[in-house]
């Protein structure tokens, strides 16, 4: 565990991929949990972050990471296009802002936005909640990898600073 100061007094763990194919090391906010999974036909590997005690995702708190493998990848731009397509299609879908941003060395895309969902989407009764969402998307050695965290837009910087750290300590293990 690591105690790093300046950062809302988060403390964080090591987290390394058990899945070959996800080749990260990172630090995440401690005592949460996390879960490993793939996509239908391996398209994609994950790792999902979310807080001890709270049912596993989807829920309203989480980071991801996700790579698509490069047999499954098509590209940045259209990763990124995909992504925005898909979340302009909530309702409320905003984009907060878009930019270009230097990530493990690579030109990574950074995408904020708004919208609303279901609390929980398993649920059909569940409420409406407003939500803000920070995507970071790049690509190196072929992968496409995705960098997500969301939360309820009124808790959105709660742990803001925490996905800031997932992401300064990212490294792709050899």
């Amino acid at each position: 565990m690591v105690n790093l100061l300046g950062c809302s007094g988060f403390k964080f763990e090591k987290y390394s991929g058990k899945d070959p194919e996800l080749n990260v090391e990172l630090e995440y906010v401690s005592g949460w949990q996390h879960a490993e999974d793939r996509g239908a036909h391996n398209s994609y590997v994950q790792a999902m972050f979310y807080p001890a005690g709270k049912v596993k995702p989807p829920q309203p708190l989480m980071a991801v990471i996700k790579i698509i493998p490069k047999d499954n990848s098509s590209g940045l731009d259209n990763a990124v296009n995909d992504l925005v397509s898909r979340r302009l299609k909530f309702k409320d879908g905003k984009v907060l802002s878009r930019s270009k941003v230097k990530l493990l060395g690579v030109e990574a895309a950074a995408v904020e936005f708004s919208y609303q969902s279901l609390e929980n989407i398993l649920k059909v009764n569940s409420p409406l909640v407003f939500y803000k969402e920070k995507d970071i998307l790049f690509k190196k050695d072929g992968n496409i990898y995705s960098l997500m965290y969301k939360h309820a837009a009124d808790k959105y910087y709660e742990f803001s600073p925490a996905f800031d750290r997932l992401v300064k300590t990212l490294k792709l293990k050899k």
